[in-house]
């Protein structure tokens, strides 16, 4: 995202992809931890935004968007689980006025059996505002969202901070 606009010069009205789709085509089968690679795409003056192979890296990240709903839904999911969602890396993404606040979605990540199918979007089950990724990708820090906040590790939630939980059925 340079000056709200996405780098690749595509205008996305109507859509929500700005900036989030990949810069190379065959993103699934490109995608490396190489670190000569990742260099040239995210090197110095790079404005590529980053982002992780859920199924290659063995993650399953929940999305909550508050645009949706997913902040309240995700608390009476929480609720329903009785707590039972661990701590987790945890990533601030998008921010947005929801019902006259401002409010940041996040991504929660853990690790999970990936031959174990997750339903896409948690509405069908009564919690809008939440998706399931784990058959794609999602971008980390220090991404730039369309919003014009850039994507941050949570207060004591990043990588170094915190193990990734495991997600067991």
């Amino acid at each position: 995202i340079i000056d709200g606009t996405c780098a690749c010069g595509n205008t996305h009205i109507g859509r929500s992809d700005a900036g989030k789709h990949p810069v190379i085509s065959d993103w699934n089968q490109g995608s490396t931890g190489d670190l000569t690679q990742l260099a040239e795409w995210f090197g110095n003056d790079s404005t590529n935004n980053v982002g992780i192979n859920c199924k290659e890296s063995g993650l399953v990240v929940i999305d909550i968007d508050p645009r949706n709903g997913g902040d309240k839904s995700f608390l009476e999911l929480e609720s329903w689980l009785s707590g039972a969602i661990p701590p987790t890396v945890t990533t601030l993404t998008g921010e947005y006025i929801t019902r006259g606040v401002k409010a940041r979605g996040r991504h929660l990540y853990f690790r999970a059996d990936l031959r174990t199918q997750f339903f896409k979007d948690l509405s069908k089950q009564g919690f809008k505002g939440i998706d399931i990724k784990w058959n794609g990708y999602v971008l980390i820090p220090p991404s730039k969202h369309a919003s014009g906040v850039h994507y941050e590790w949570a207060n004591g939630r990043s990588p170094a901070e915190i193990e990734i939980a495991e997600l067991t059925p």
